[in-house]
């Protein structure tokens, strides 16, 4: 046995510790500075915003009159100078509650910029000048300035009805990748509920991320005490302690400590005592046990209380876990602590997928739990466990509900309270009173048209109308001009000016009908929100399940279903039941997507297997449930149509009976009215209250913009088949019967607010764009899917076909004149997003900035923005590698003359070979299969020495200008613009030109692929209209449509009966 170590003297100590090179390097240093406590990082974050915002308050006055940095060589400011910035960020800060900031804000950054003169300054505020700044924050000089806001946002209390509503939807929900989260989720919402405790004490808060601060397994001891009653089954309970206190994060002598009994057998399932064992079994922390049975019906019976010993190896070991990607399996990771987004993040989705009104957060927990224990204990011992001061006001003023329960009825006229009313009154505090998951998600037909007949509608629909004829007018004027070149290109951009305004106009118009037809509550309608009868079929496809583990265990112990004897007992069937369920899923699928109980197909019932399925299980069950969700709502759409006329000016009086008829019939209008675009002269002439539309659409209208003029503004959709976009970020399907598609818009622009408004203002300054999280690999870089970059989340996580995390572009993201739905585009293929990237931005890029605002200014080369691109931002701008476990991205490189080499790469490691390879004289290419065109080559800028051209309407570098104008299809935007560039060596841009187009059409369209969607599985053959092909060339009586932007091969897009087809189908042109 080793001796113990001497006691040194304190000399001895100094000599010792003053010997180690650190100590000794930082003894030496000089003291003769600032020095300034250790702050926590949410603390030096706003700290920073302060200083921020009092730089540009000094840029804003004289110069000379404010100094910009806060140190000790500042002088202290007049006090006007300091009335003068309250007035500053009273009139800057953006209200969330009303349109001004709140007062209680102003105050706490006023507090906030004393306590910084203090510290960082030396400098501390006289007393006059903290009591007149804080009496100008309330005195009606400001409030004339500013009327700054005293109200307060609604805070919501989770009480005991809720939380078992939670706990149960968590189990219940397939949203969750792995069981263990939602065993985690229900923990944690138990510990909220019992103890009052902070999100932050027991998750990784957002400003420590990778830090695993979180609750630790030490934090736990399991006590066994001796039952002389029944000494095979002992007592057993949990004591835990919670550090990380409020303001004591860093003090490991701050905590509180608290027990968890086990409940009694009817509330098993909300036991936390039995979730935290049930999670510590399966991490193996105790040293003498692995078992339940071990614990609970131990083989010999204990004799003396003790506690269960921990193996040292989890000594750091989390008590919550967050998921990660292994093998291509989501599952728990060992170390990796659960995160505050993560954690807030289930809550909120659990509780508005349940109906609640309102989103739980942690803090809703944390309120109702000292709620309902300031009932029964003293303040002091509330204080204690709320984390507040001895003198703290904070739970009266932020946490203590202000509903008053009681019969005052009873109280007045001295009479019993009425038990009854009472506990139907106190229903009103739950926050799953009203909860309806059925409750109406958009406004119905009736109501829409209301909508549309608001005034303010009305007014912005005329505006419109006015700016497109200016904007038709001022064209015409260009083509029929014989001015100067400066008045042809100062009429131009008047034209260019109004168009951005019409943009800007339109994307106001979307928003405020986006926003009226999601939010059915502030309608007055009567029953808006009464239940399911208001809202549209749902189009989820009905998928059969048969009884699982998860059925028995919810039967067992949120039912009630099975008696235990013992609570010992009932425990350990629990710990036996949470360690039966399946730990993942064993197929990566998209939310509500994965194979039934038999591991087959929900919808065509076959086997799910690498054989039958070799694109993926994934994969497969989401194409046969977006065929049965098309086929779905393309049925609805035909059941629910009602007989109708044509309501066109000058259109027989004819009624349709059915879709088919009527759609067919509009598509020749449509048509007729991209016909007349081509000569500037179309104009809408549908009948409405008695008037004719007369709305005149853009020169470059299609059919497609004219049947969006017929939804929004007709209420009629007049597409042939019905629109179903799939999110792929949150697993909803939506369908646009209205034909106008607000609500995918609307969903696409909630997850812009979520995921990208904090990134789309441009920073100016320095900005630090250093990557972290990657290893270079040599001309590649690898990193982890699962880790935060730190900047906009563009970035995807694609396994299996499927996914997990879709890739956005960011030049569309942040392009403000794009529609939302263009902007939020989720690529769920790499190949078809390094397509895009490179062919439709960085190939024509004249930006030098990067394309996401928070980057700031630093101005790249075509190669350094690139390289950007790649390496901070994670996209796969010029291919990938295949790799398991992380992610492995190309770097661009440069070609032999010194451009951005944009050769597109697979993920298996090969360039994609080009269609046209060059070859010696011994083996030349046959003659080519394309009709031979003559030309010339009298152009105005087609020169045999120019080698490669770019086309304006397709915005893509071609090599035969005159071949490509020719062969583009009829109505394309190549042929309504016909001007090109020419492109030298070093990319740059010559032009434009004009091309002439020929009188003949007989080659337009057969150019390309482009435009031919329909595709002949037997032929393996690609159409611009099935009809020329089927049936008097082929006996197929099934055929496919290809989506461009879902499909990138006919043989992938959507399979189609053409006899059932055809019948819908629009016109053959």
């Amino acid at each position: 046995m080793p001796l113990q170590s001497k006691i040194l003297s304190r000399s001895e100590l100094l000599k010792q510790r003053s010997a180690v090179p650190a100590t000794a390097e930082k003894i030496a240093d000089p003291l003769d500075q600032v020095f300034v406590k250790i702050l926590a990082g949410a603390t030096i974050d706003f700290i920073n915003r302060l200083k921020c915002w009092w730089s540009q308050y000094a840029d804003s006055r004289p110069e000379g009159e404010v100094p910009r940095e806060i140190n000790p060589d500042s002088k202290l400011p007049a006090l006007p100078i300091f009335l003068r910035f309250v007035q500053y960020q009273a009139l800057s800060t953006r209200g969330r509650i009303s349109d001004y900031a709140v007062k209680g804000t102003i105050k706490t950054q006023m507090h906030s910029l004393m306590s910084l003169w203090r510290r960082e300054a030396l400098q501390a505020l006289p007393r006059h000048y903290q009591q007149q700044i804080l009496a100008y924050i309330d005195s009606e000089e400001l409030h004339n300035v500013a009327p700054l806001s005293t109200e307060s946002r609604p805070k919501f209390t989770l009480t005991g009805v809720d939380f078992e509503i939670l706990v149960r939807a968590f189990f219940q929900d397939p949203r969750f990748r792995t069981t263990r989260m939602a065993v985690q989720m229900a923990y944690l919402i138990s510990i909220q509920s019992l103890m009052t405790e902070r999100p932050g004490a027991l998750v990784e808060g957002s400003k420590y991320r990778n830090t695993d601060r979180a609750l630790l397994w030490t934090e736990h001891q399991w006590h066994v005490v001796p039952n002389p009653d029944d000494p095979h089954h002992p007592h057993v309970y949990i004591r835990a302690l919670i550090h990380r206190l409020k303001g004591l994060g860093s003090d490991q002598s701050a905590y509180k400590e608290f027990i968890l009994y086990p409940k009694l057998n009817s509330n098993r399932a909300y036991c936390p005592f039995s979730m935290a064992t049930a999670m510590a079994l399966q991490d193996g922390i105790f040293a003498d046990v692995t078992t339940a049975e071990d614990i609970f019906h131990p083989a010999i019976p204990p004799t003396d209380h003790h506690i269960l010993s921990h193996r040292p190896s989890t000594s750091t070991l989390c008590a919550v876990h967050s998921e990660i990607l292994n093998d291509n399996i989501w599952e728990t990771a060992p170390t990796r602590a659960m995160t505050y987004d993560i954690y807030n993040g289930h809550l909120r989705r659990t509780s508005l997928n349940k109906g609640f009104v309102s989103a739980v957060t942690g803090y809703c927990a944390r309120r109702g739990a000292s709620n309902r224990l300031s009932r029964q204990i003293s303040d002091d011992k509330l204080r204690t466990l709320m984390g507040h001061t001895k003198k703290s006001d904070i739970f009266d003023t932020s946490y203590k509900s202000k509903l008053i329960d009681v019969d005052l009825g009873a109280v007045l006229h001295d009479r019993p309270i009425n038990e009854s009313n009472t506990r139907i009154g106190s229903t009103a505090s739950n926050m799953s009173a009203r909860m309806d998951a059925n409750a109406p998600q958009r406004l119905s037909v009736e109501a829409y048209t209301e909508l549309l007949a608001e005034e303010e509608l009305v007014a912005m629909r005329e505006t419109r109308a006015k700016l497109a004829k200016q904007v038709v007018t001022l064209s015409n004027e260009v083509k029929s001009a014989e001015d100067d070149e400066a008045s042809q290109i100062s009429v131009t951009s008047q034209i260019a000016a109004l168009k951005a305004q019409l943009d800007k106009h339109d994307k106001e118009y979307r928003n405020i009908l986006a926003r009226e037809k999601r939010d059915p509550m502030n309608k007055k309608e009567k029953n808006s929100t009464k239940g399911k009868e208001n809202r549209p079929p749902s189009t989820a496809p009905i998928l059969s399940k048969s009884t699982s583990s998860m059925d028995e265990f919810i039967a067992t112990f949120f039912d009630a279903a099975t008696a235990f004897d013992t609570i010992n007992d009932s425990i350990i069937a629990y710990i036996k039941a949470i360690n039966t369920l399946p730990s993942q899923r064993l197929n990566i699928c998209y939310p509500n997507e994965s194979p039934d109980s038999a591991n087959k197909c929900p919808i065509c019932g076959t086997l799910c297997s690498s054989s039958t399925m070799p694109k993926g299980i994934g994969k497969h069950i989401h194409n046969c449930i977006a065929a049965r969700m098309h086929s779905d709502a393309q049925q609805r759409a035909t059941d629910n149509f009602d007989h109708t006329t044509c309501a066109w000016d000058g259109c027989s009086p004819q009624v349709y009976e059915s879709r088919p008829d009527f759609i067919a019939h509009m598509h020749t209008h449509l048509t007729s009215l991209t016909k007349l675009s081509l000569h500037g002269n179309q104009m809408c002439k549908w009948h409405r209250d008695g008037n004719i539309c007369a709305e005149e659409g853009d020169g470059d209208w299609m059919v497609p913009d004219w049947a969006n003029h017929f939804a929004t503004d007709h209420s009629l959709n007049v597409n042939a088949t019905i629109a179903v976009d799939h999110c792929a970020i949150c697993g909803q399907w939506f369908e646009d019967d209205m034909g106008d598609g607000a609500s995918w818009a609307s969903h696409c622009m909630g997850h812009y607010d979520d995921m990208f408004s904090p990134f789309q203002e441009r920073q100016h300054g320095l900005v630090d764009l250093q990557p972290t999280g990657i290893v270079d690999i040599g001309g590649a870089i690898s990193y982890d899917p699962c880790d935060f970059v730190g900047s906009a989340l563009l970035h995807g996580h694609i396994k299996r076909g499927i996914a997990l995390r879709p890739y956005f572009c960011p030049f569309c993201v942040f392009d403000a004149g794009l529609p939302i739905a263009r902007r939020m585009m989720q690529y769920r293929d790499i190949t078809t997003f390094q397509r895009h990237l490179s062919q439709q931005h960085l190939l024509d890029s004249d930006t030098t900035l990067c394309p996401v605002p928070s980057c700031g200014t630093h101005e790249f080369s075509l190669y350094e923005l690139a390289t950007h691109l790649v390496l901070f931002h994670r996209l796969p701008v010029v291919g990938t590698l295949r790799s398991v476990e992380t992610n492995t991205l190309r770097l661009p490189t440069l070609d032999k003359d010194g451009g951005l080499d944009l050769v597109l790469v697979h993920n298996r490691g090969s360039a994609v070979p080009s269609k046209c390879s060059t070859s010696d004289d011994d083996n030349q290419a046959g003659p080519s299969k394309k009709p031979q065109i003559d030309t010339d080559n009298e152009c105005p800028g087609i020169t045999p020495s120019v080698k490669k051209y770019h086309c304006t309407g397709c915005r893509q570098p071609v090599k035969d200008i005159t071949r490509h104008f020719i062969t583009s299809a009829l109505g394309s935007l190549c042929r309504k613009r016909h001007t090109f560039f020419q492109l030298s060596d070093n990319g740059e841009k010559i032009g434009p030109y004009t091309f002439e187009l020929p009188t003949d059409t007989s080659l337009a369209g057969t150019s390309t692929k482009r435009g031919r969607h329909h595709y002949c599985p037997p032929c393996d053959a690609l159409f611009a209209d099935i009809r020329t092909h089927l049936p008097d060339h082929c006996s197929s009586k099934i055929f496919k449509i290809k989506q461009p932007k879902k499909h990138r091969r006919g043989r992938d897009g959507v399979e189609h009966v053409f006899a059932e087809w055809v019948l819908t189908a629009p016109p053959l042109l």
